[in-house]
């Protein structure tokens, strides 16, 4: 059975997860737009935004202020890209009939967990203005299935990290060993998360855009395995054969332990995670040194 070839906007698509969801895309043959900041694109640009959107079948939105210590520093501006933004890409999908709309949403949805793992139907509680703005995207791109019939898929990230990374606790850590300085552990380290590399992700945005059987849902994009930080950083020195560490306060937003459950991606999806944190840090690690 010969593939139909799609063609796919990517927003965000020069950031870390756009670069490699839009290089795998190529790789298989499919046609991709690419619409980033870094280009100039604004997503609060409805004209350009409509442009961008018109004549392709899906549209993996990706695009998105996501440094969560700058959304409390200016959550007017992260609410009018990731919110407008978000509507104004909507929008464009109704207009057009765009077949899919993939959205990359963020654990951060749920703030601090009442019980681990995290399902998809447990509490939503953002702690950062960050996180509630993509809880607010989750809803409208419900609304518009509900509206509209638009197929919408919304996968929460947990965290995740893999080469080209600039910024996150690895991307960070790798960087500070690079120039020679201590890696920086925010509180005590003892915070766990659910670390998941990047080409994992991937593979859940490719299953979404292939999944004839899913018109709508939302499902959570990890591995299952709990880590604390210390223990990261600790892989992390290990593999690079440095160990200085340096503590420093607790950040607003932190929530103290992470875990998802990811049997529905697996059922609904047949999402597999297969890169484990070790191989995932080592091949990381490997591509920065390059």
């Amino acid at each position: 059975m010969v593939k139909n070839i799609l063609e796919i906007l990517v927003t965000g698509s020069f950031g870390f997860i756009g670069r490699h969801i839009s290089n795998a895309l190529l790789e298989r043959g499919d046609k991709v737009r690419r619409f980033d900041a870094a280009h100039n694109n604004d997503l609060r640009d409805q004209d350009s935004v409509m442009n961008a959107i018109k004549g392709v079948d899906a549209v993996v939105h990706l695009g998105a202020l996501a440094e969560v210590t700058y959304s409390f520093e200016r959550p007017s501006e992260v609410a009018s890209v990731n919110i407008i933004g978000t509507i104004n890409v909507l929008e464009a999908c109704r207009k057009f009939d765009v077949r899919k709309f993939i959205f990359a949403s963020s654990s951060s949805v749920y703030g601090a967990p009442e019980k681990l793992p995290v399902s998809e139907d447990d509490s939503l509680k953002p702690v950062t203005p960050y996180g509630l703005t993509k809880l607010v995207g989750e809803q409208y791109a419900e609304l518009y299935h509900e509206l509209y019939g638009l197929k919408v898929i919304c996968l929460r990230y947990l965290n995740v990290y893999g080469s080209g990374q600039a910024r996150g606790i690895v991307g960070d850590s790798l960087n500070a060993i690079r120039n020679g300085k201590p890696v920086v552990v925010f509180g005590d380290g003892k915070q766990t998360r659910d670390f998941v590399h990047v080409s994992d992700v991937v593979q859940a945005n490719l299953l979404s855009l292939d999944s004839n059987d899913t018109s709508t849902g939302i499902y959570n994009i990890g591995t299952g395995v709990e880590t604390s930080i210390l223990d990261l950083i600790n892989l992390v020195q290990n593999l690079t054969g440095t160990h200085k560490i340096e503590y420093g306060p607790k950040r607003i937003g932190d929530i103290e332990r992470f875990c998802a459950d990811i049997s529905r991606a697996k059922s609904e999806l047949k999402y597999r995670p297969k890169v484990s944190l070790r191989e995932g840090l080592l091949q990381t690690i490997t591509a920065k040194q390059a």
